[in-house]
């Protein structure tokens, strides 16, 4: 229903905010909108285009968090709003990022689980583990999926 409503917002209002609108068509997932822009001016006028594309359908922006002290709203500061601190690890669908440094991290969780796995469930148990929507991991999910796939070709146990 959240996302129901949210594009339905872009439907209506979005002709009067593009890059607003753009944020929550295709970079917001359930009600968190991860964004960026090549250069400061842009990336202010995209999150001033949110809030206030946001703001016309009565939704407030509740966390914030940016690798630049500009991009932070002046009220958000100020309210009940969650300033996410820049030296602070943000956790989001799998991905860690830290911005004051703007780096992404995963985590992969204790490898020796899946060297000491002994059938192909819980081989399949520790690649699924690891879990990367934006697909930055690839070259490693898809060796162990191929691993995976040895397996049943070979009819191990």
């Amino acid at each position: 229903m959240a996302i129901r409503t949210l594009l339905q917002l872009v439907r209506d209002e979005g002709a009067r905010f593009p890059l607003g609108a753009e944020c929550l068509k295709s970079e917001t997932y359930v009600d968190d909108t991860f964004t960026g822009a090549g250069d400061l001016p842009t990336a202010i006028k995209k999150r001033d285009e949110l809030i206030s594309l946001l703001s016309s359908a009565g939704i407030s922006v509740d966390k914030w968090a940016a690798n630049h002290a500009d991009l932070i709203p002046a009220h958000t500061q100020q309210s009940s709003a969650k300033l996410i601190e820049t030296v602070s690890l943000v956790k989001t669908l799998g991905v860690q990022w830290i911005p004051a440094q703007d780096q992404f991290r995963f985590e992969a969780g204790d490898l020796s689980e899946l060297s000491a796995a002994k059938t192909k469930r819980e081989v399949l148990s520790s690649i699924s583990r690891l879990f990367d929507p934006l697909g930055w991991l690839a070259p490693i999910t898809v060796k162990a999926k191929i691993l995976l796939q040895d397996l049943w070709i070979q009819k191990c146990d």
